[in-house]
Formats: C-alpha cells, sequence, structure tokens
C-alpha cells in the first residue's frame, strides 16, 4: 500500500465486517456488535467500500495495517480478542469461521 488511508476505527470496520461475512452471512447480532464498537457513522461509511472490495484486497488490507495497528503482541492479543467476540456474537463458531480466525492468526 502506498499511502495508508483508513482511521483505526475505519480499518476496524472492515476487519470486522469481513469476519462477519466469512460464513457468507452477516446477522443483526453482528451489524449491532460492528455498529456498537466502530460507530453508525463509519459503518454506513465503510460498508460500500467493503462491498467493492474482494477478498484478496481486504486481506491485502489487513496485512497493510498490522504494523500500524497492532504492532506488538498486546495489540495483536486484542485485535484477535475482538475478532473472537464477532465469532461468537451469533453464538455459533461454524468450521468456516475457524479456518477464517486461524487464517487471521497468522495474518496478524
Amino acid at each position: 500500500m502506498n499511502h495508508l488511508k483508513f482511521s483505526y476505527n475505519e480499518f476496524l470496520a472492515l476487519l470486522l465486517l469481513y469476519i462477519a461475512q466469512s460464513d457468507a452471512s452477516m446477522d443483526e447480532s453482528e451489524k449491532l456488535l460492528i455498529k456498537r464498537k466502530i460507530g453508525k457513522t463509519t459503518f454506513h461509511h465503510i460498508i460500500p467500500l467493503f462491498e467493492s472490495m474482494s477478498d484478496g484486497e481486504i486481506l491485502q488490507t489487513i496485512t497493510d495495517y498490522k504494523g500500524v495497528y497492532f504492532p506488538t503482541a498486546d495489540q495483536k492479543k486484542e485485535i484477535l480478542m475482538e475478532i473472537s467476540a464477532l465469532f461468537f456474537s451469533d453464538k455459533e463458531f461454524s468450521v468456516m469461521e475457524q479456518a477464517i480466525f486461524k487464517m487471521l492468526e497468522r495474518i496478524i
């Protein structure tokens, strides 16, 4: 990435939306959790961008920002807790979600 353009909240929104969609659907509990975490304005701002990006572009963005928003072990642990909270928001942790979580653990 030539220049960084996402604030932390925008980046977090993109990451959480990716996670919420990882099982091909985003339910209301996931949407509400994301909105509470990042705010309605940021949520509505990022949705069109998220929908225009491919999985590869989103994963590249996560990789590009890992040194910016979670460079330390404590910050990585914190972002992984955010990811886990969203995965468990619908009380299920599907096989697909587990695979995505493992992949994100390696990327982050």
